[in-house]
């Protein structure tokens, strides 16, 4: 785990601390239109952040699409009850069938206790979509 000083966190751009792999391997959306799990990691954000109301998740990785309408979203659920943290889904850009890479921010606060988070996808009306080394990050915003 990496601490940074009170001179550090007022650095103007986000303090990223630990990294989760979602999916290593490239994985095919196959669910049209209602969204479907791709990847996920069980983590507790509140053992490196004690005051969770600034924190949110940055995910990156690499995804190959064909066509437009396709989503993804991440949602924490703490086993009980699901929440999505993406206020509107990331809109998959068509690549022509190359990979590329991308990233997105969740905008609702993460939950102070041990979740998963489930990195959720639909075609929406994409032809294909394939993600692959795909992490999420927290950060302070």
């Amino acid at each position: 785990m990496i601490r940074v000083t009170a001179k550090e966190r007022d650095i103007p751009y986000p303090e990223i601390f630990i990294t989760s792999a979602l999916i290593q391997d490239p994985k095919s959306v196959t669910s049209d239109p209602s969204f479907e799990e791709i990847g996920g990691t069980v983590s507790n954000p509140s053992k490196v952040f004690p005051d969770l109301t600034s924190v949110r998740a940055r995910v990156v990785g690499m995804v190959k699409s064909t066509g437009t309408g396709g989503e993804l979203k991440l949602v924490e659920e703490d086993f009980t009850t699901p929440v999505d943290l993406n206020a509107t889904p990331f809109a998959v850009p068509d690549t022509a069938g190359a990979w590329q890479t991308f990233s997105f921010d969740t905008d609702v606060q993460c939950r102070a206790s041990r979740n998963l988070y489930c990195l959720m996808g639909r075609l929406n009306g994409a032809t294909a979509i394939e993600l692959k080394y795909v992490q999420v990050t927290p950060f302070l915003v």
